[in-house]
This record gives C-alpha cells, sequence and structure tokens, in this order.
C-alpha cells in the first residue's frame, strides 16, 4: 500500500468519525440501525420506536448535493415520518436490481455512472431511498460508484457490497411495512438542520407539529383554564330520593316539632 493510499484511508476514517458524531446530542443514533455510504456522502438512521427516518447527505455551499466527497464537507440533516418513505431500490449500472413501493421515476435523479458496462461487471452499485417530499425526495448511498474501474460480479468485493446493500435494503422494506400498520408517533421530530455555520430557517416537520408551533396564547390559556375549572354543581351526581318509611319519619318529626311549639 502506497503512502497517498495511507493518508487517504486516514482521512477517509476521520470524516467517518465526524459523520457519526453530528447531532448525537439530539437522539442515541448508535442504537437505531444505521447504514451510509461508503464515500460517506449520506448516512441514514431507522428510529422504529418514534417512526421516523433520519438521514444526513453532503452537500456544497450553495446548497446542491455533492458528487464527490471531499474532507470536512458538511452535512445536512433531516427527518421525515416513516410513513413518507414511498420506495426504495438498488440500482446496479443503470437497471433496477431490486425494488420495493413508488418507483417507477427513481432513476431519473440518480447520480453516478451510466458509462457502458460489460454484463459481468459493475461499475455503480446504489440503494435509492424515494421519500414523499416536494424538495428532498431521493437519496442516493452508494455502495460502489468508480465508473472508470468495473468490479467483476464474481469477486469477493462485489459479493460483499451486494450483501451490504441488500441488508440496508431489507431494513428499510421492513420499517415501511410496519410504518403503514403503526400509528404516526406523538413525538416531536428533531429539527432539520445544515451541519455548519447556520441552521435551516424553514425545518421539514409534519402538519401536526406546524399546528402545535402554531398556536395562540390565547388558546392556550383556555385549554388550561379549562382543565383547571372545578366540576360544575350539574356535574354532581344529586342525593337519591327518600323511600316511603324515610318520609312518614321526616313527616312526623315535622308534626312533633309543631305540636311542641305550639304548646309552649
Amino acid at each position: 500500500m502506497g503512502q497517498s493510499q495511507i493518508v487517504e484511508g486516514r482521512q477517509k476514517e476521520k470524516q467517518k468519525e465526524d459523520l457519526l458524531s453530528l447531532n448525537s446530542d439530539l437522539a442515541e443514533f448508535d442504537k437505531m440501525p444505521s447504514f451510509m455510504s461508503t464515500d460517506l456522502l449520506t448516512r441514514v438512521a431507522i428510529d422504529r420506536e418514534k417512526q421516523r427516518l433520519y438521514i444526513w447527505f453532503a452537500e456544497d455551499k450553495d446548497g446542491k448535493v455533492l458528487q464527490k466527497p471531499y474532507l470536512g464537507m458538511p452535512y445536512r440533516f433531516l427527518n421525515f415520518a416513516l410513513k413518507d418513505l414511498e420506495g426504495i431500490a438498488i440500482v446496479e449500472n443503470a437497471s433496477f436490481f431490486i425494488s420495493h413501493g413508488k418507483v417507477d421515476d427513481i432513476l431519473e435523479g440518480t447520480k453516478g455512472s451510466n458509462s457502458p458496462t460489460a454484463l459481468d461487471k459493475v461499475n455503480f452499485l446504489s440503494l435509492l431511498v424515494k421519500m414523499d417530499h416536494e424538495k428532498h425526495s431521493l437519496f442516493q448511498v452508494n455502495f460502489y460508484n468508480k465508473p472508470y474501474i468495473p468490479l467483476a460480479k464474481d469477486s469477493p468485493e462485489y459479493a460483499a457490497q451486494l450483501r451490504e446493500a441488500r441488508k440496508c435494503y431489507d431494513r428499510l422494506e421492513v420499517a415501511m411495512s410496519q410504518s403503514k400498520r403503526t400509528p404516526e408517533s406523538i413525538s416531536q421530530p428533531l429539527h432539520d438542520e445544515l451541519i455548519s455555520s447556520h441552521k435551516v430557517e424553514v425545518p421539514i416537520q409534519t402538519l401536526e407539529m406546524q399546528r402545535r408551533e402554531t398556536a395562540k396564547p390565547s388558546e392556550q390559556v383556555e385549554r388550561e383554564i379549562k382543565k383547571e375549572q372545578p366540576v360544575s354543581k350539574q356535574q354532581v351526581q344529586e342525593e337519591p330520593e327518600l323511600s316511603y318509611f324515610d318520609r312518614l319519619v321526616a313527616e312526623n318529626k315535622r308534626q312533633l316539632n309543631e305540636r311542641r311549639s305550639n304548646e309552649k
């Protein structure tokens, strides 16, 4: 191994450590099923408890998604409800290897090589994640992206990369199926941000979260007053009606008291 390869390996490990440490104060991401691309451009974590999907992806200062990694590249952190996961697919070269969900147009935004490749070789292997969102709808997790160094399909490296891609695909497929049967979590989603010098002004949030944040103070006070208001007289259960015998006793006592008063 040459000196340049050693340096590159160390730089990649440093970048990996930085990526794994991002937003560690917001949640225990290390305890969630997660994976990242081999080029460290993308990272995904699945929060089964809160039914959310967390995604980090590298972008430049202009907000464009990076296609080539470099040391110290900034990341944007986004989070979505799992129910907004529309489709997933493993793409090999320029065609589907396996897919699930709505993936008809998933290849259109693929960032990778479409160079001609022999049938027994691969120059591009990636897991694509499609979200139901107007701006951030497609995320790409690369497992192999070397257009000028095709990888033989009968090689151990190809088998290892495909095995890892399938494992990540299976995790997302299970999460996708479970999200259709599980009510949406009431927990507040984590804020989205660019891991750089500024925060995103308009985070991706559910409509329910937006409704809570925009509630008027008067409405909140009114809810608190209603919560603390004592039970009204109408809500108090009335005393049971006296029996016939009890009424006779009461009437006799009343007459006796009147007679005593008259005698005085």
